[in-house]
């Protein structure tokens, strides 16, 4: 099993207040059934985060095919600009 910390970002949550924050993610794997995973916490988040320390865990299930991760790396070559 391959894991890797991707970013962590922090946006305050007023009770009863719902959050939408949009993560673009730039795949480097390839496969089927790939997790995408984010852990959601209340207060300061652990050092090394993981699922029994979060107070809410999101799963992704995701399919990167060949092309994708080609495209992504032409774009981050690129300075995102797409050829």
């Amino acid at each position: 099993i391959q894991e890797r910390e991707l970013s962590r970002t922090e946006r305050p949550v007023e009770s009863g207040e719902t959050a939408y924050l949009q993560r673009d993610v730039r795949p480097t794997l390839t496969g089927d059934s790939l997790r995408l995973v984010f852990f959601v916490y209340t207060g300061e988040a652990p050092d090394n985060p993981d699922r029994t320390s979060a107070y809410r865990t999101v799963q992704l299930m995701v399919t990167v095919d060949d092309d994708a991760t080609r495209q992504s790396n032409r774009s981050q070559n690129t300075g995102g600009a797409r050829s």
